[in-house]
């Protein structure tokens, strides 16, 4: 009888022990943030969505626009991930990252930016 209770004592603090670890574990998963690999890829896919809601890098938008576009997509996808820097992003949600930048759109102001910019281009090829 007391080889059982002792035996039962020395399971509960393993069973302690291991919950112990499994909140350690879990606690470095979900502030773990994304390597460099990882951020140089985040980097490279949002600055493509940019590149492609402005219409290219030889479109008029790409120069005119470009900083304010990167601007305001980095801003959105900071306050969006609640990060201070997309390379603080954690690892558990890079799929959000990659949703949130597959998904987003200028503001209004910005998109008609966008549109009188380009539009700028078909005139002149018109014209001529």
């Amino acid at each position: 009888m007391d080889a059982l209770k002792l035996m039962n004592k020395q399971v509960g603090a393993v069973i302690d022990k291991l919950d112990n670890h499994d909140n350690r574990i879990q606690k470095i998963e979900n502030t773990m943030t994304i390597d460099y690999a990882q951020q140089e890829e985040l980097n490279r896919y949002g600055r493509a969505k940019v590149v492609e809601i402005l219409g290219g890098k030889e479109v008029p938008a790409y120069g005119q626009l470009s900083k304010k576009a990167f601007s305001q997509f980095w801003n959105d996808y900071k306050r969006h991930m609640k990060v201070s820097s997309y390379k603080n992003t954690a690892v558990k949600d890079m799929d959000k990252a990659y949703g949130f930048i597959k998904d987003w759109v200028p503001s209004k102001e910005l998109k008609l930016m966008i549109t009188g910019a380009n539009a700028q281009i078909r005139i002149v090829e018109e014209v001529i």
